[in-house]
């Protein structure tokens, strides 16, 4: 029921380590879903929601529909309630199947402020990599990268082929996916615990990750295994520069706000400005959110006086680019705002 999917937060919250973030389970095509929603963002640790869309008419091998006699993605009442999502600045958690991409990416782009996590390479299946269905599939997932605010979970390979690690096709088509989407928006995930009754522990399962991450550069490894993860759950506080560079491009590559910078935190709002823009844009949105900052790029400066909470400022240069964030933080330390700034000189 719902009401058990909100205790299900509340279980967590009181009994798992305060590192830890959720995104609890819900029912956005029940009739009390932005009440449910209401209760779950009082919870600290909650970052995002889920609730499993897999339908497939006739089941491939492999394939794993929880919803056998019907599709959410034409339930009236959970494409209204989706866009709440938006209104409590919240992510979906996508378990869907190749058949239904088509579906979700008209779903998915009416609503490009909510970011999307697809999980386990949209539930593919060996039919899906190698069989008649491949086409379909790689058109799909093509459709999917996309859009800017989704990302994809590497994860449950073993549902694919038991020995994925021996797999030329599993694994050529990881390679395929982090492509399509960038490294930026890819990330391992071990699915625990439901791998580990599928035969892949974490002593087997990260050793083949990291033979797949053999291919990548050292800051693209910790991309895909931490970084991206963490940014993506609002996990992130502080970063390295180069780590902070890379997300930046990102963000400037996409135009996109609720990209992978735009994920730090809950209510965090990012805006990329040029140097041109950088006083006109900085006092607008000081003026939406009801307090100032300070920050000097290049010969810029901007008065400020904070009224909130404690302000961090992270400075990264990179050749003649200055790439400045100012972030202020709550009374919980958490990320309430940040604002980008690149001075491209």
């Amino acid at each position: 029921s719902d009401v058990y999917k909100r205790q299900e937060g509340h279980w967590v919250r009181r009994n798992i380590p305060k590192n830890y973030y959720m995104c609890p389970a819900i029912q956005l095509d029940g009739t009390n879903a932005e009440a449910a929603l209401k209760e779950l963002v009082r919870i600290p640790r909650v970052r995002g929601v889920r609730q499993i869309l897999s339908h497939r008419p006739a089941p491939a091998e492999g394939s794993m529909p929880r919803n056998a006699s019907f599709d959410l993605l034409d339930n009236e009442l959970f494409l209204c309630n989706f866009g709440l999502l938006e209104k409590y600045n919240l992510h979906f958690e996508a378990h869907l199947e190749s058949n239904q991409f088509a579906k979700a990416v008209a779903l998915f782009s009416k609503h490009p402020n909510i970011s999307i996590v697809v999980n386990h390479l949209g539930s593919a299946n060996m039919q899906d990599l190698e069989g008649a269905d491949t086409d379909a599939y790689w058109s799909g997932m093509a459709q999917l990268a996309a859009l800017p605010q989704v990302s994809m979970k590497l994860s449950m390979l073993g549902r694919v082929n038991s020995d994925w690690n021996d797999s030329e096709t599993v694994i050529a088509s990881v390679h395929r996916i982090v492509k399509l989407f960038g490294v930026e928006r890819c990330y391992f995930a071990s699915n625990f615990p439901v791998d580990v009754a599928m035969g892949w522990p974490a002593r087997r399962l990260f050793p083949a990750f990291l033979a797949i991450s053999k291919a990548y550069t050292p800051a693209e490894v910790r991309r895909l295994f931490s970084t991206n993860a963490r940014v993506a759950y609002r996990a992130l506080r502080f970063v390295s520069a180069e780590d902070a560079e890379a997300l930046l491009v990102q963000s400037l590559a996409t135009r996109d706000i609720n990209s992978a910078v735009a994920c730090y935190s809950r209510n965090a709002e990012v805006t990329v400005i040029g140097k041109d823009q950088i006083e006109q844009r900085i006092k607008g949105h000081c003026a939406i959110r009801g307090f100032y900052r300070s920050m000097i790029v290049g010969s810029i400066e901007a008065e400020v006086q904070i009224k909130l909470g404690q302000q961090s400022v992270l400075s990264v240069q990179n050749g003649t680019d200055h790439y400045s964030c100012i972030s202020t933080f709550d009374e919980e330390h958490r990320v309430s705002s940040q604002v980008w700034v690149v001075d491209r000189r």
